[in-house]
């Protein structure tokens, strides 16, 4: 995705580690990988959440069809 945008990953020699100038910024490609990581955990923790609330929805709303006692 980085290389869409115009940058390049390099790597260091010395440590090993990958990453990518913006500017006078380094990024890390690590920290974005966790950050990914981060984001697609709270976006699953969410789908599911709703998930239960539909399913609670649901439900009340099948139990409010019928009126009691039948």
């Amino acid at each position: 995705m980085l290389s869409l945008v115009g940058l390049k990953i390099r790597r260091c020699h010395a440590c090993n580690v990958r990453f990518t100038r913006f500017g006078a910024s380094t990024l890390f490609i690590q920290d974005g990988e966790r950050a990914l990581r981060r984001l697609a955990l709270v976006g699953l923790m969410a789908a599911g959440a709703i998930a239960v609330l539909l399913v609670m929805m649901w439900l009340s709303l099948k139990q409010a069809e019928f009126p009691p006692g039948l």
